[in-house]
């Protein structure tokens, strides 16, 4: 049995003479997931299994880490960020491009945080090459890069998430419908992809069945100093991502501290009231410190924790059904950080709400069925999605 590895491998010329594959080249396919931070490289064969290894048999599932710059860490030699994109390139070509030529792998499957057209245009990252970046034809780039002619498939990480659950979900007990549906990611952010005949829906720019940005919130369930990346405020986003539900917790015990002796959630209020959401470099840290207060504390069924978590879900459901009901699309799947942790209580609140809403023709027997978890081992989605959707396209595939 192969072993697990024991640390992050960050690749570099060194660390790549340590690694192989575990099949020939022509059957793998490599795959990026470059998100704003810890980007990863790593090697799938057509089925979706990990095949890339130590020489000690150490299997990387999740892959190695890049160490490529964004616009809030530039590399030297970019004065700016319009520079990072062919930075970035030439630094694939460096470090990936060897392995590429060593191993005989032709595929790339790359999944970037933002939106990505049909053509392989990277539309907006803001979270790696900042908010001035836009329409990088990016995956030109890389093919012309890496030698690479074709070879290259580019979408964002939902992209990369409907392309893991078409090749994979049907292998899922009980199994997923993989021809038509939605997948959507509850996070830090909110993203989401819709899949039509088993075809990711891109639209003309890449934002095609992206409900983070429906201006769907009620005025009252605007969090106060609150907007979304983009600037609005009644974006889903700005309401119910994980971000969202770690500052609505922390503005309710803002409210509560005073009465915390007299509440039956005193100990959430205490725990949360000592943790800082004010800028800093480890924001992200503290909002997740945050949300696992809440998320414990709801599934011991915490009223106040009950109460955050049911004012979050709740937006989501009117999003969920305004889709069913253009789409006629009957299967949602959820990932990310904050829909895990809370389980099938994410999914249980989430029901109770699109009773409220109501679906046209759906009864309430199936609506106390809608959703799935995509649960899968070790969330990997990411990587592994991306290289499926490049086994895809040299298959004859969409990808």
């Amino acid at each position: 049995m192969a072993r697990r590895p024991t640390g992050p491998i960050v690749l570099s010329a060194k660390t790549a003479k340590a690694l192989e594959l575990a099949v020939p080249g022509e059957k793998a396919a490599a795959a990026i997931d470059h998100g704003g931070t810890s980007p990863r490289l790593g090697f799938f064969d057509a089925s979706g299994r990990p095949v890339l290894r130590t020489r000690k048999g150490e299997v990387l599932a999740q892959g190695v880490r890049l160490e490529m710059s964004s616009h809030d860490r530039m590399p030297a030699g970019c004065s700016d960020p319009r520079d990072l994109p062919a930075w970035t390139a030439r630094y694939l070509a460096e470090v990936l491009g060897p392995l590429l030529e060593r191993w005989g792998v032709r595929r790339l499957g790359y999944s970037i945080a933002g939106p990505v057209s049909r053509d392989g245009v990277a539309v907006n990252t803001p979270q790696i090459w900042g908010p001035t970046v836009n329409n990088v034809p990016y995956r030109t780039m890389l093919e012309k890069a890496l030698g690479l002619p074709g070879g290259v498939v580019l979408g964002n990480d939902m992209w990369a998430a409907a392309n893991d659950i078409i090749a994979r979900g049907a292998k899922q007990k009980p199994p997923l419908e993989v021809a038509n549906f939605v997948v959507i990611t509850v996070s830090s952010g909110i993203g989401s992809k819709v899949v039509i005949d088993g075809e990711v829906q891109l639209g003309v720019e890449g934002l095609a069945g992206e409900i983070g940005h429906l201006p769907i919130l009620y005025p009252d369930e605007i969090i106060p100093g609150r907007r979304c990346g983009c600037g609005g405020r009644y974006c889903l986003e700005a309401g119910s991502s994980g971000n969202a539900n770690a500052y609505r917790a922390k503005t309710a015990v803002d409210r509560l501290l005073p009465l915390a002796a007299a509440s039956p959630s005193s100990a959430l209020i205490r725990e949360i009231a000592g943790i800082s959401l004010g800028p800093g470099e480890d924001l992200d840290l503290r909002a997740r410190r945050v949300n696992t207060a809440v998320v414990k504390a709801a599934l011991e069924n915490d009223p106040l924790a009950s109460s955050i978590v049911d004012q979050t879900t709740r937006p989501i459901a009117r999003a969920v059904a305004s889709l069913e009901s253009q789409l006629n699309i009957r299967s949602f799947y959820f990932v990310g950080g904050f829909a895990l942790a809370l389980g099938e209580r994410f999914l249980t609140v989430l029901r109770q709400h699109l009773l409220r809403v109501g679906i046209i023709g759906r009864s309430v027997e199936t609506i106390l069925q809608m959703g799935r978890l995509y649960n899968v081992r070790a969330q990997d989605w990411g990587l592994r999605g991306a290289a499926l959707a490049a086994q895809r396209k040299t298959n004859g595939g969409k990808g």
